[in-house]
């Protein structure tokens, strides 16, 4: 076995990556990150990176749904979204916490 190779360079945060969770059905991956936004790539060259918008502080965790239809993530601004991960980037808000929510998990029956 030889030395780990670089197979691609992902580029479109502002700030510092939070995390990654790669699609378990896809070639696609999806990030969070300290400058309020998640990014989702496809692995396949040709493809550009979709930006989701809507949280008002630092993005700590992101998930894909078993299904890879939808991706969550949890906010310092308190929040949890609910993404639908196609080009428009619509997501439902999830309040509530009294606090900074610092990660997320789909249930495996979902």
């Amino acid at each position: 076995m030889g030395d780990p190779e670089l197979y691609q360079q992902f580029k479109g945060h502002r700030d510092a990556i939070t995390s990654v969770h790669f699609c378990p059905h896809k070639k696609r991956v999806v990030s969070s990150s300290m400058d309020q936004t998640i990014m989702m790539w496809n692995f396949t060259s040709d493809s550009k990176a979709y930006r989701y918008t809507g949280h008002t502080d630092a993005v700590y965790d992101v998930q894909f749904s078993r299904t890879s239809h939808l991706v969550a993530s949890a906010s310092r601004d308190k929040t949890i979204r609910l993404w639908v991960t196609d080009m428009k980037g619509e997501s439902s808000e999830v309040r509530g916490h009294m606090a900074p929510v610092r990660s997320v998990q789909f249930s495996p029956d979902n």
